[in-house]
């Protein structure tokens, strides 16, 4: 057993030696997520490396950088599990969901105690045509006026509306999924009750989502048709036959499956793709129907490249036809033009009623400055070129990320492309572009298209009637693209925050960071409380807490950045002054000085602070250096002040170090000049990364320490310690098996806690011994910051796809009613073991809750053997257990209480 783990150690560096021989150009990251078991670290250290020395025009807003950058900065947390000895994939993720949703009732009930309602506050509505991510529609034909729509959101669900966008709401809260993101939505055209979701991975492979749903009731029910313990598998589109809306097609990564009886059973059809690589997989795109036809089926896959020292060889995009699509045994065929097609990663396909026997092919050349459009004649077997251009405008945006393509149903003259824009194709390469980068009517990064009338033929489309999905919301012409209208309308609540903030003075004055729609302020001293500043991301904004007219919003580009306002909100300007010379990933804390306005900290690779309102900064630590150097991957996750002495500071790594001891949880009590690893008990941050980190308001000694990851529910969630880390407990009774996202605590005389995490809000103080979730009427989301506000008693959230929400706060002289207590109703003795994993010896730490009762240590192998029984005595203490004589493995540590097994936790013992 001894000799085993330098054996594995040596067979992982020598693959991963191999795989960066070989590693593609940064925008081919993703297609190493949908293989099983991915290993993260390498992902990570693509990005990282390949981000880290592009330079700004490779990481613009939009570019694949960008998308590698947002998607990193998502995963990060929750994507490690303490049971492995590496970093787990979406596997994990999915399986914590699938478990979360069998047990809701457990840690989703909130008790009459805690039962405030939680009300909505923004935003509802927008000027400006910045709502949030769309990424897929769907429209019902049926009705003439195209009354009801429905848009698949990035991380937000499914939201319906049959006023043709005036007003909005959800259709998904029912199913009960954070964070729910939906790929594909499709209407039965014969019955447009029955809808179709692909939920997963969406655009930039940042939310969760468990197989394909169905509703028969028009989004009022939902049931499951596909998915399974693999459902890290993802699920991007799904084709229904116009003809027999019981024969469906999905595709599954790289495989396409069928049902034959709606949905009740799936079968493989297809699994032809060339994969050049065993750890990176292309998938499947876009498929089409023949029209009028059920037998014949087209589908298209992504490209790829592969690097073998000097030479690289392209893998264009695969486009199959099946012309037996009815049968038992379907006869694939592959029809792209690998002569004389240049290469290109990602290509779309259309087909129109007009024309039935074509099939249309869109791409951009190799270089990205040319673009191709080409028919294909069913009835001939060969390509034609339709139009070869290289006018800049046209190409600008369309890359993997973007490029839907659609025919006229009328007349296959006319063609719209969507990237960044929307480009009209007419005529003889007449070519025209709509759309804005910020107006209020359209948003730049076209997800999807969809065309539910056409005009007359010969008339240049001019009456063509289009839906499209873009990162702002819904848009509609009805003037074939010469210009949009936005029906967001109101209730398409579906911002994706990062943080927020709160003004400690002014009610109701709070500023907020949102992926991809800029920094959202709402100052009730202006006759249009909302503004909008800029569309990019946006987060770690701060609001002065003396001088409230000073916001302070960080922002990526290429390079760190920050955006300051001296004015409420009114106006922004990007200050030069941040340390922008470190390449770090997306999302890093920013903290203002509890007692002096305008002196800012903040955290990048080191800690650094400014004193002069953002303009210049100063480091006060070197993380690089010995005693305390931190892996070079790592960035600072969080950064807290002590309250009552600014020179008191902690400092929390977020990623696990897997190649030792984490030095992930740093304290300084000089500001700066000296640091402490606090962290060297906590070995069990090897394997999860740290979220957040508080303090206690009166004693810089009461640290609380948030988790990210998946472990186990009512466990490894939340550290407390009151010696800033000589010991400390796990006081997670009560929440899932969910990342945490932050923990603040209140400035009371009970130590009042507020956390939230993946689902929802919990509660907890000095009178309780678990959390309780708090509040009632919000759906289920990823609450993504919180914010206190003493002023007013509101507690106020940010959700990562379900705008902001507030509720009334405890009262301070809180105390829960006799009778009333939950915690009490589930008492629950307290016990930990660390470290974990362990070489030598464990610390084993212990509460019960009734003094009388006796409590006795059973240690057992794998096997149920006992090896060790040791008595712990009194109704606290700690005992320290020497692990020496035991062989490395996994054992177990049974906590019995009068002769009952009340807690059992799992201890792995490495090599000695």
């Amino acid at each position: 057993m001894k000799r085993l783990f330098p054996i594995l150690a040596l067979l992982l560096i020598t693959n991963n030696l191999l795989i960066s021989q070989h590693n593609p150009e940064y925008e081919y990251w993703y297609q190493m997520i949908p293989v099983k078991n991915p290993d993260y670290s390498q992902i990570f250290s693509v990005i990282n490396n390949d981000v880290g020395t592009a330079n700004d025009a490779e990481n613009f807003e939009g570019s694949s950088g960008m998308v590698a950058i947002r998607w990193q900065h998502f995963w990060r947390n929750r994507i490690h599990t303490i049971h492995e000895k590496k970093i787990s994939g979406f596997l994990a993720a999915d399986r914590a969901i699938e478990k979360f949703i069998t047990s809701k009732e457990k840690y989703m009930s909130a008790s009459p105690t805690f039962s405030n309602e939680w009300k909505y506050i923004g935003r509802d509505s927008s000027v400006k045509h910045c709502m949030g991510i769309v990424v897929s529609v769907g429209i019902d034909t049926t009705d003439p006026d195209h009354n009801t729509i429905y848009a698949g959101t990035n991380a937000s669900g499914l939201w319906k509306t049959e006023n043709g966008g005036n007003n909005w709401y959800n259709v998904t809260d029912c199913i009960g999924l954070p964070g729910l993101g939906v790929n594909d939505v499709v209407i039965d055209p014969a019955n447009s009750n029955t809808i179709y979701i692909c939920t997963g991975l969406t655009t930039f492979f940042r939310s969760y989502g468990i197989g394909i749903w169905k509703s028969q009731d028009a989004g009022n029910s939902w049931e499951k048709i596909w998915g399974s313990d693999e459902t890290c598998e993802v699920v991007s589109k799904l084709l229904i036959d116009p003809q027999n809306t019981n024969n469906l097609f999905t595709f599954i990564n790289d495989k396409v499956y069928r049902s034959q009886n709606a949905g009740q059973d799936w079968h493989l059809v297809f699994d032809k793709l060339y994969q050049p690589y065993s750890w990176k997989t292309r998938r499947l795109l876009d498929g089409e129907f023949k029209p009028g036809s059920s037998d014949t089926v087209f589908i298209l896959s992504e490209g790829t490249k592969e690097y073998l020292a000097d030479t690289i060889i392209n893998y264009k995009p695969e486009i199959w036809q099946c012309n037996n699509a009815t049968n038992d045994s379907l006869v694939w065929t592959r029809i792209d033009d690998t002569t004389n097609w240049p290469y290109t990663n990602r290509a779309s396909i259309a087909v129109s009623y007009a024309e039935t026997d074509f099939l249309y092919c869109s791409f951009t050349y190799n270089d990205k400055r040319k673009f191709g459009l080409y028919r294909y004649s069913i009835n001939d077997r060969k390509w034609h070129k339709k139009v070869d251009t290289t006018t800049e405008n046209f190409l600008h945006g369309i890359d993997i990320w973007r490029n839907e393509l659609l025919v006229s149903p009328s007349d296959t003259s006319v063609f719209y492309v969507g990237g960044y824009y929307v480009s009209k194709i007419t005529g003889d390469n007449n070519i025209s572009q709509s759309g804005t980068y910020l107006s209020d009517n359209f948003h730049i990064d076209v997800r999807d298209m969809k065309i539910v009338r056409g005009s007359e033929p010969g008339s240049n489309g001019k009456d063509d009637i289009i839906f499209v999905a873009n990162d702002g919301g819904v848009s509609k012409t009805d003037n074939g693209a010469a210009s949009w209208n936005s029906i967001n309308g109101k209730g398409l609540r579906i911002t994706q925050y990062y943080d927020l903030a709160a003004s400690e003075i002014i009610p109701d004055y709070y500023a907020a960071g949102a992926q991809d729609n800029g920094l959202v302020i709402h100052n009730p001293e202006w006759d249009n409380p909302w503004r909008v500043h800029n569309i990019a991301d946006n987060y770690s904004t701060v609001i002065d807490h003396t001088n409230p007219d000073f916001i302070y919003s960080l922002l990526f580009t290429s390079f760190p950045g920050m955006h300051v306002s001296s004015n409420g909100g009114y106006t922004v300007s990007q200050v030069s002054g941040y340390p922008s010379n470190e390449r770090v990933i997306h999302g890093w804390p920013l903290v203002i000085d509890p007692i002096q306005s305008g002196k800012l900290y903040t955290g990048l690779r080191d800690g650094y602070v400014s004193q002069d309102y953002a303009y210049t900064w100063d480091k006060i630590s070197d993380f690089t250096l010995a005693p305390h150097s931190v892996d070079s991957n790592q960035t600072i996750e969080d950064l807290r002040l002590f309250r009552g002495d600014s020179k008191i500071i902690y400092i929390a790594y977020s990623w696990p170090n897997r190649s030792g001891p984490g030095k992930k949880v740093f304290k300084t009590i000089d500001g700066g000049e000296n640091w402490t690893d606090v962290s060297v008990n906590l070995d069990f941050l090897q394997y999860l990364g740290v979220t957040s980190i508080d303090i206690h308001p009166t004693d810089h000694n009461k640290v609380w320490l948030t988790l990210g990851g998946f472990s186990n529910p009512d466990e490894l969630r939340v550290i407390y310690t009151d010696n800033s880390f000589n010991t400390y407990v796990d006081v997670s009774e009560g929440l899932p098996n969910l990342p945490v996202s932050c923990i603040k605590v209140n400035n009371t005389s009970l130590s009042e806690a507020f956390l939230c995490n993946d689902a929802a809000v919990y509660y907890r103080n000095d009178t309780m011994n678990r959390w309780e979730k708090y509040g009632v009427g919000m759906p289920v989301c990823i609450v993504s910051d919180l914010e206190i506000d003493n002023l007013n008693n509101k507690i106020r959230i940010s959700t990562f796809g379900r705008g902001l929400w507030e509720i009334d706060g405890m009262n301070q002289s809180f105390s829960i009613p006799e009778g009333n207590n939950t915690s009490q109703k589930n008492t629950v003795n307290i016990y930990n073991i660390y470290p974990v994993p362990s070489s030598n010896e464990i610390t084993v730490v212990y509460e019960l809750m009734n003094q009388t009762d006796q409590l006795k240590l059973n240690i057992t192998d794998f096997y149920g053997r006992r090896v060790h029984v040791v008595a712990l005595k009194g109704i606290s203490g700690s005992k320290t257990i020497n692990m020496r004589n035991l062989e490395p493995g996994m054992y177990f540590a049974n906590f019995i209480v009068n002769d009952h097994i009340d807690k059992t936790i799992k201890v792995l013992i490495t090599d000695h």
